[in-house]
């Protein structure tokens, strides 16, 4: 009578803890990984940046492909924060990380501000 008892509640809990594995990482992603692309409009023309993100680390690239720069980033609460050399900036990721926008930043990277990057395939 018993023996039927704890195998269903081991059976609940195993189900409960493997629901857990699944579904925690991918809520609590702190990480980006890939390539973001912005269109941006600079007087009289128009160029595309490139911010490369693995690990912890973000590489900004010219539409040629050369490296402009690189830095760190933080993720927290939906907010990204970009630190390449002596910049700062904010922005709003999206919930399925696939785009961000900037919302502010240091000194003439303020002009970036509105601008949206997304995921390239």
């Amino acid at each position: 009578m018993f023996g039927g008892h704890i195998v269903k509640k081991k059976l609940i809990v195993g189900f409960a803890l493997l629901l857990c594995l699944v579904t925690l990482p991918a809520c609590s992603s702190n990480k980006l990984n890939g390539s973001y692309q912005a269109k941006m409009n600079l007087l009289f023309f128009e160029t595309t940046d490139t911010l490369k993100f693995k690990d912890d680390k973000v590489t900004e690239s010219d539409s040629n492909g050369e490296t402009t720069n690189k830095g760190t980033y933080t993720i927290k609460d939906s907010v990204l924060k970009i630190k390449m050399g002596k910049y700062h900036m904010k922005a709003k990721l999206a919930d399925d990380h696939k785009s961000f926008t900037i919302t502010s930043a240091d000194g003439l990277a303020d002009l970036a501000s509105g601008t949206k990057y997304k995921l390239k395939n």
